[in-house]
């Protein structure tokens, strides 16, 4: 299967949304070629194979079309939108 990456998602964002946990981001770094901290570009595809990690979590991001995504402003603080209240009620 293949992934198209949002804007501002990393390896680890993906790994959230598709599987469930950050650990998924090193299987994904090493599918790919790449390190855990290459920058990704909006719009490119990478492949994500079909494993099992948590996938309660992952089924979430799917039926809600949650595409956690980390990005690093100007000020090269880092920003983050991922979740809403719901979601952090529902995984408390």
């Amino acid at each position: 299967m293949k992934t198209v990456v949002q804007a501002g998602q990393t390896l680890l964002d993906i790994a959230v949304q598709e599987y469930g946990t950050i650990e998924a981001a090193f299987m994904l770094a090493r599918t790919n070629d790449m390190g855990i901290t290459d920058t990704l570009q909006a719009g490119q595809e990478i492949e994500t194979p079909e494993k099992v990690y948590n996938s309660e979590l992952a089924d979430y991001c799917q039926r809600n079309s949650v595409c956690p995504a980390t990005s690093e402003t100007a000020s090269n603080a880092v920003r983050l939108r991922i979740f809403t209240e719901q979601f952090t009620e529902q995984f408390k």
